[in-house]
Formats: C-alpha cells, sequence, structure tokens
C-alpha cells in the first residue's frame, strides 16, 4: 500500500497512515490482515502487508463479490461462514483496544480458503480495556442484568496481556486528540444513525 504525491506530503495523512501501519502490524488473527514493514522511498510513504488472494489468485473484496453476485446476493452459507469470521476478528481487535469505525465491504478480503480478512484501519481508534468494559456495560445495562455478568467475568478472565493500556486521546481522524462527537468518521453509507447524527 502506498501514499503518494499530495498525500505524502501532508503530516497528518503520514501520521494517520504510519497509526494504521502500528496497529495493523500488532494485530495477529487469521481474519485481519497484518503488516510487517512500513517505510519510505525518496518522498513516498509504504505500508507491506499481507497479501490476500481469493480463490482466483487475484485481490477480491467483499463489495466486489457482492457486485458480480446474482441479484447482489451471496449464497447464505456464505454469508454465515464470512460474518462470523468478521465478527471473530473486530473482537479480536475489540480486546486489544482497538475500533475500526470504518467496516464495510470494501475494506472485507476474501482469502485463497474462502477465508475473510479484515484490512484498511485508516480510521482506528485505540482506546483501553477500562473504557471497553464500561462502554459494554453501559450497553448491556438497560437490557439483560445476566448478559452484563457473563460479559463482565468473560472481559476479566482475559490474559492481561490482551488488554494492553492505549492512550485514550489517540486516534487516526487527523488530529492530536479525539475527535468531538460532532465529527463523524468512516464511510456515510455504513455509519450508524448515531455516529451521523453527532451522538
Amino acid at each position: 500500500r502506498v501514499l503518494r504525491g499530495e498525500l505524502g506530503r501532508d503530516t497528518d495523512f503520514r501520521r494517520r497512515f504510519f497509526e494504521e501501519a502500528r496497529v495493523m502490524s500488532e494485530l495477529d488473527h487469521p481474519n485481519i490482515v497484518r503488516v510487517h514493514h512500513m517505510g519510505e522511498d525518496d518522498g513516498v510513504y509504504y505500508l507491506v502487508m499481507d497479501y490476500v488472494a481469493s480463490p482466483s489468485g487475484q485481490p477480491r473484496s467483499l463489495h466486489q463479490e457482492l457486485a458480480e453476485s446474482p441479484n447482489g446476493r451471496i449464497p447464505p452459507n456464505k454469508v454465515y461462514r464470512w460474518a462470523v469470521q468478521v465478527a471473530q476478528g473486530l473482537a479480536y481487535a475489540h480486546g486489544r483496544g482497538v475500533i475500526h469505525r470504518d467496516i464495510k465491504p470494501a475494506n472485507i478480503l476474501i482469502g485463497h480458503e474462502n477465508n475473510v480478512r479484515i484490512t484498511d484501519f485508516g480510521l482506528v481508534k485505540l482506546v483501553g480495556r477500562e473504557f471497553l468494559i464500561g462502554q459494554t456495560q453501559v450497553s448491556l445495562r438497560s437490557t439483560d442484568p445476566a448478559s452484563l455478568q457473563r460479559t463482565t467475568t468473560a472481559a476479566g478472565s482475559h490474559d492481561a496481556r490482551a488488554f494492553s493500556p492505549l492512550d485514550v486521546s489517540r486516534t487516526a481522524t487527523g488530529d492530536q486528540q479525539t475527535p468531538s462527537s460532532s465529527d463523524p468518521c468512516g464511510t456515510p453509507d455504513y455509519m450508524s444513525p448515531e455516529v451521523l447524527e453527532g451522538r
């Protein structure tokens, strides 16, 4: 992946590019694309990451799969398999304080064994373990008390190394501080209503 021309000269874009690389290099999961090296050559900034090729041998995203499927529909068995794999990859990332914030079909790649991998962590937000558990508790408090207990217990039972404390103020949205709630991040067609409304 390459950051060329004007984007490479923009310090905000460079910072986001290398923040994405740092985060992706630290995530080691079969459903997440991993970055192995980042660098610069004659003003061109680049990342070296896993090459994800579909069963045909060519790179292919879920977006392409949808566009080329009859009636824009993917068979239910593939949908189920891929939805579970994306959820597993996101759960792993969330467990490490990494929030993707731009999940969409174009950012899901189909690998050679018909497994999917999440890519493009350019809008990543880093949060700490306590923040994640607190957000989960707030979400569940109004629904099922038993779920809250299971979530808290499960979160507390993980290896402490799985939750490295990260600076909550750091994001890859273009400034050093967490953006205000009125600054939505992501692709509008795939944002939740809450994000679009600035909540």
